[in-house]
């Protein structure tokens, strides 16, 4: 009964969480939360046992986003080639920064302070990320000179640029010079062989 119930709350956080974004990008600040708790299927009640506040339910939905890559990053950890599994992290990363802008757009009109909510949701997953830079500049595959600093803008940078594109294979070719940029420069030149 207990492990019944336990799904039956999971089920529920999750459909609350959905539904929480889909009113979120579709009304910004004018999402209700009975609207969210409609569409979830669930009473009003049940998600305020979940989430107390908007801003606490917003915080999830940055959460639940992050919690894919962090177990990417961490399955990339254990990777025999460090550069290849960051450069591949790199690129599935740059696939989810064009979704989340919209979805954090429509965070920040509800009153969400992004920043907070990504350093507070994203502590894990950076820290992954230092392993993963770490792991790939020491073997040699990324360029001395580069930081993790550099490498967030750049991402940043391309990912806002790119935003609505449709030639999806302008904005892979785009994220291919990225990767080429901050690869070391012998690495490179191997491939180029």
């Amino acid at each position: 009964m207990e492990r019944h119930l336990r799904a039956d709350a999971a089920r529920n956080r999750e459909a609350i969480l959905a539904a929480a974004e889909a009113e979120f990008r579709a009304h910004g600040v004018e999402a209700s939360i009975d609207a969210i708790a409609e569409r979830a299927g669930v009473g009003v009640g049940t998600l305020y046992r979940n989430y107390s506040t908007k801003d606490e339910l917003m915080r999830a939905i940055l959460a639940a986003r992050a919690e894919p890559l962090v177990a990417a990053a961490q399955e990339a950890l254990t990777a025999s080639d460090p550069g290849a599994a960051f450069f591949e992290f790199v690129r599935r990363v740059f696939a989810a920064s064009g979704d989340f802008k919209a979805l954090a757009d429509s965070l920040t009109a509800a009153g969400l302070d992004l920043d907070a909510a990504k350093q507070e949701a994203g502590g894990e997953l950076m820290g992954a990320v230092r392993q993963l830079f770490a792991r790939a500049q020491e073997a040699g595959d990324v360029r001395a000179d580069v930081t993790l600093d550099d490498l967030h803008l750049l991402i940043g940078g391309l990912s806002h640029s790119t935003q609505g594109a449709a030639d999806q294979r302008q904005i892979s070719r785009c994220v291919d010079l990225l990767c080429d940029a901050v690869r070391s420069p012998a690495i490179r030149s191997a491939n180029r062989r």
